[in-house]
């Protein structure tokens, strides 16, 4: 069946992303964010300590190594249409394969995904790589890189007038001049259009997530990533109406110290009305996420099936092709055979006349 098919391989998907920034602005809270120097839900601080961080350390220390690099600009004609200052890159895998994974090898994993990066851009060009540990979700990678494009020097061929002809034409010679190697920013050089981002994620696949048992998610998916604040939201949903607390009604008679014992009952009983509100939301956050996931399979499931169906129209039509190719060899092998006998036929009259005169 195709679903349980789809739910094994949902099991296993290399995970690569990527956040374009244009501005200072929107960058700084990214950052933020990376280093946790602002407020984040979703982290556990008692966790921090597990992060592990390369290159710039902050916020401060990130924006300036962005700033020497920009400084390396030579070729500013890009100005005018203000391009994107940095690619922020998120890797990691799917939750089920990542918890199956032992720390060792999900370090072996990530860091072989910053050391794709590195070779991509260039590791001078990788600001920092932030590999987080400390959210509820599982591990991965925030890497920062400024799009830097390096145009080496060389030669560019030119039509110069050399002289004049004869009949007093110009006469005109194709020389080569020498250009200077150039360094622009430009992130369209490495995303120039929805192929190069779908070749992008075959070749991380293939390059990296192969090596550490995940494959590339389902080419042409519909699926798009829920944003921190969609996940926030969710979490606010799930926390609905609270569960009442039971009020004790008075310790009877026989009790030794009515107050006492009274209190420390509903202590108890809060607590696990407590745990049981905890486990409640966190139910119901589970079957939104659920739900979600349900129609996107079924999203899946339909596109898969479509494309079967594509596949069988295609093999039907070279099924066809082939049979229509084979008519004709054969055709053409019967007409070749009375051609054949035709000629073998003429040959023969014709030896009949010569031997008759």
């Amino acid at each position: 069946m195709l679903w349980p098919r789809l739910k094994r391989l949902s099991m296993n998907f290399a995970i690569l992303r990527i956040e374009k920034h244009r501005t200072k602005t929107r960058l700084a809270g990214a950052l933020n964010h990376a280093f946790r120097e602002r407020p984040t839900p979703n982290a556990d601080p008692e966790k921090l300590h597990l992060n592990t961080i390369e290159g710039a350390d902050s916020t401060a220390s990130a924006l300036a190594a962005v700033d020497a690099r920009i400084a390396l600009v030579t070729d500013d004609s890009s100005a005018a249409t203000k391009p994107l200052i940095c690619v922020e890159y998120m890797v990691s895998a799917s939750p089920e394969a990542m918890a199956a994974k032992t720390r060792a090898e999900q370090d072996a994993y990530l860091n072989d995904a910053i050391a794709w990066i590195n070779q991509k851009h260039g590791a001078d060009n990788v600001v920092c790589a932030v590999i987080h540990r400390d959210e509820g979700t599982n591990a991965h990678v925030s890497a920062f890189v400024v799009p830097l494009v390096r145009s080496p020097a060389g030669t560019r061929k030119r039509s110069v007038i050399a002289g004049t002809n004869p009949d007093g034409s110009k006469r005109r010679e194709i020389r080569d001049y020498p250009t200077l190697g150039v360094v622009r920013l430009s992130a369209t050089h490495y995303f120039p259009d929805p192929r190069a981002l779908s070749e992008m994620q075959t070749d991380f696949a293939e390059r990296v997530g192969a090596h550490h048992g995940l494959m590339r998610g389902i080419k042409g998916s519909k699926r798009k990533h829920e944003k921190v604040a969609r996940g926030y939201a969710l979490e606010a949903a799930a926390d609905q109406a609270r569960i009442v607390m039971p009020v004790l009604p008075a310790r009877t008679l026989f009790s030794v110290n009515h107050d006492a014992e009274r209190q420390r009952d509903q202590e108890m009983i809060e607590r696990e009305f407590r745990a049981l509100e905890m486990q409640r939301n966190h139910l119901a956050q589970q079957l939104v996420v659920a739900g979600r996931t349900i129609d996107q399979h079924r999203k899946d499931a339909l596109s898969l099936k479509r494309e079967r169906d594509g596949l069988r129209r295609e093999r039907e039509s070279i099924q066809a092709e082939r049979q229509g190719m084979l008519d004709r060899a054969r055709n053409a092998e019967q007409a070749a055979s009375k051609w054949r006998e035709w000629a073998i036929t003429l040959i023969d009259t014709i030896y009949r006349l010569i031997s008759m005169e």
